[in-house]
């Protein structure tokens, strides 16, 4: 289904528009396609925010769950699990309605690292920076947007070097599907998005709410 209308507007820090879909599921296969090693489900509130996301293995069971916690809309907290068993969650921080930095915590409440989120003049997300508690630069995510469209993300460790590029795919004016490829060039992963039916105000990166970063 087409594109309703454009907001033309920033909200959340990046470009939101109307979108038919939201995301109902993300499908992880081998680099041909050949084999699904596993899938992610979205479960949304009334408000069409994500609240929950659960990953399952290439057996369909669940080994990860992410639940998100929101006020006004914003994401707050997000609090993950393995095997029922809380291991990390993290905390938001914001300036006005815009996100520019996370902290990781474990599961004993210790700082793990922290992230500051790095914005364009034009409201889109450039990079994001984490950082060790210790305040040393530990890794960096930079994207590549054109138009209203990430079309690609770079991964860097500390030293500024390329670990992992990816590749957004379109279909229409939604993000069908994304390719993971080394630094060598090399295919590892693609990922396939299937949609619900469904009016939501999405971000660029396909998402009801500025998840740029999600696990």
């Amino acid at each position: 289904m087409k594109k309703i209308f454009t907001i033309i507007t920033v909200l959340f820090g990046v470009f939101f528009t109307y979108s038919s879909n939201l995301v109902d599921m993300e499908i992880f296969y081998d680099p041909f396609m050949r084999e699904i090693l596993g899938i992610k489900k979205f479960i949304y509130d009334e408000s069409d925010n994500i609240v929950s996301i659960e990953n399952y293995n290439e057996d369909n069971e669940i080994y990860a769950r992410f639940e998100y916690k929101y006020e006004f809309n914003s994401a707050l907290e997000v609090y993950e699990y393995a095997n029922k068993i809380k291991v990390k969650y993290s905390k938001f921080l914001y300036n006005g309605a815009t996100v520019i930095g996370k902290a990781d915590y474990d599961s004993k409440n210790a700082l793990v690292s922290n992230f500051k989120y790095i914005y364009g003049n034009d409201g889109n997300l450039k990079s994001i920076l984490e950082y060790s508690k210790g305040g040393e630069l530990v890794g960096k995510k930079e994207f590549i947007i054109e138009g209203d469209k990430v079309v690609e993300e770079n991964q860097y460790d500390g030293e500024n070097k390329l670990l992992i590029n990816k590749k957004y795919l379109y279909k229409g004016d939604k993000i069908n599907r994304i390719e993971f490829y080394l630094s060598t060039g090399r295919k590892i992963r693609v990922i396939e998005r299937k949609y619900l039916n469904k009016n939501g105000m999405t971000s660029i990166f396909g998402y009801r709410n500025n998840f740029m970063d999600l696990r």
